[in-house]
């Protein structure tokens, strides 16, 4: 039985595809005059904004991320919407006591103004953002200080996610996973690596914690 849950946000309680998706656009062009595709950006979706840029030019990362940045805030609110479902089964959960919290690879910054933006952040006890930590997801140190904020045990927590690097930092933490039918990833990329749990819509997690239905 769990009683401890740990979520990942974009692409998980938040689609944030379409800003992100934007903002790459928008700042290759910028900087490198560059038209991206979106299959190319997907190959990187989930990872620190720095080490993102730094892929496509290490010297102007910096610089690039900070486009990023101004962008994305412009636009954020707008291009960002809160998966079906979501809201309503966040608000049975704390009804029944559930611990949660939030470990993202997106800044604290970003993370909580996403938060505050659709009214998410009573629902959550925490959150953990990817400049928090030294090492992200799929390094299990997110994961492993949520646990400790929750004094949780590893057996008795669960995370949920969209990506591979959310399986893998859940896998390396010596926890359980449950991954979102509404990823944005191509099956192969979970190939090695599937999560314990799938869920096809947000009231499947209360089957799993043998609640009654929101």
């Amino acid at each position: 039985m769990f009683r401890y849950l740990l979520f990942d946000l974009d692409g998980t309680i938040l689609d944030t595809n379409e800003i992100i998706f934007r903002s790459f656009e928008y700042t290759l062009k910028v900087h490198l005059d560059y038209d991206i595709q979106r299959q190319e950006i997907l190959k990187i979706f989930g990872e620190p904004l720095f080490k993102q840029m730094t892929y496509f030019n290490p010297k102007l990362a910096k610089a690039m991320c900070q486009t990023y940045r101004e962008y994305y805030a412009k636009h954020s609110k707008e291009l960002t919407r809160v998966f079906p479902g979501v809201k309503k089964v966040l608000a049975h959960l704390k009804l029944h006591n559930i611990p949660m919290g939030i470990v993202t690879n997106k800044s604290r910054k970003f993370a909580e103004m996403a938060l505050h933006d659709f009214q998410l952040h009573p629902f959550f006890d925490f959150l953990i953002g990817g400049d928090e930590v030294k090492n992200a997801k799929p390094d299990p140190e997110a994961i492993i200080k949520g646990m400790k904020l929750l004094k949780a045990n590893p057996k008795e927590t669960l995370m949920i996610g969209d990506s591979p690097l959310d399986l893998d930092a859940a896998k390396r933490a010596g926890i359980k996973s449950a991954l979102v039918g509404w990823n944005i990833f191509p099956k192969e990329r979970f190939i090695g690596n599937p999560p314990d749990f799938y869920l096809v819509q947000m009231t499947d997690l209360l089957q799993i914690l043998n609640l009654d239905a929101a």
